[in-house]
């Protein structure tokens, strides 16, 4: 009986046909998909590239700080070995 009572509420006081709601929520579905969102650090979906990006400056910091450590060193070797064999003749 109840069903009987929900089919004909639904078919004869229903005036806004199923085609016109299910394009009128696509068409809402798009506008959302469409505008940004707003969303916390906590929520927010991370750049991949930024992530690339971040390792490839670390790399490059890393290894100018080698060449960097590498030339003082050669440095301060070659100045020792030219003064011990200057002393040494």
């Amino acid at each position: 009986m109840v069903d009987k009572f929900n089919e004909y509420l639904f078919e004869y006081t229903s005036k806004i046909p199923i085609k016109e709601i299910e394009e009128k929520m696509r068409e809402q579905q798009k506008k959302e998909d469409e505008e940004e969102k707003i969303a916390s650090p906590y929520t927010k979906q991370v750049n991949v590239k930024s992530k690339k990006i971040i390792w490839v400056y670390i790399i490059i910091a890393v290894l100018v700080a080698l060449v960097i450590f590498w030339a003082v060193k050669q440095i301060t070797i070659d100045t020792t070995k030219t003064k011990a064999v200057s002393v040494i003749r």
